[in-house]
């Protein structure tokens, strides 16, 4: 399937010696998520979903805007929506999750992203010395060494609390 853009409100396949899909200064955002579905997410699911093909395939335009409007202006991103798109295809069914179902999927993905990685739960020592030293200045307090070394003590035994890993050296 060749790649297709939006031009004035419909979806064009390009013409000869066009680049392909439109620049995102081109397209809005439910447009972009129209022609993500048009040029990646509907056809795998033609291929993934036997029995919803040829109602995707035959209405590939009209099966896009109708994804494409449960899903736009919902705050969900690309990733959120290609994440949702990998969920659908780990479900057991013959058929393609309807548009209220993909919604959710993309949802979820993005109530998944809102939480921290493994990664995103370690902290090093000069960021402990940083809030610290933040903190006693925005109290108005001497950010002295004696005194930013304390409010460390303090802010690392929060962040030990919350389950945050401190790694490296003293602060």
């Amino acid at each position: 399937m060749s790649d297709v853009r939006v031009i004035n409100g419909s979806l064009q396949a390009p013409k000869a010696g066009d680049r392909g899909i439109a620049t995102q200064a081109d397209i809005g955002p439910g447009d972009r998520i129209t022609v993500l579905l048009v040029n990646s997410i509907l056809p795998e699911w033609c291929v993934h979903y036997p029995a919803s093909a040829a109602r995707i395939d035959g209405n590939l335009e009209n099966v896009a805007r109708v994804y494409s409007q449960h899903l736009s202006g919902r705050g969900l991103t690309i990733g959120d929506i290609r994440s949702g798109h990998a969920k659908a295809l780990e479900r057991d069914s013959e058929f393609a999750p309807r548009p209220a179902e993909f919604l959710e999927l993309c949802q979820v993905a993005a109530r998944q992203r809102g939480k921290p990685t493994s990664q995103a739960r370690i902290i090093s020592p000069a960021a402990v010395r940083m809030i610290a030293e933040s903190r006693l200045w925005c109290a108005g307090q001497p950010t002295t060494d004696e005194a930013v070394t304390q409010e460390a003590a303090r802010v690392a035994a929060e962040h030990r609390a919350q389950g945050v890993e401190i790694t490296g050296g003293n602060w």
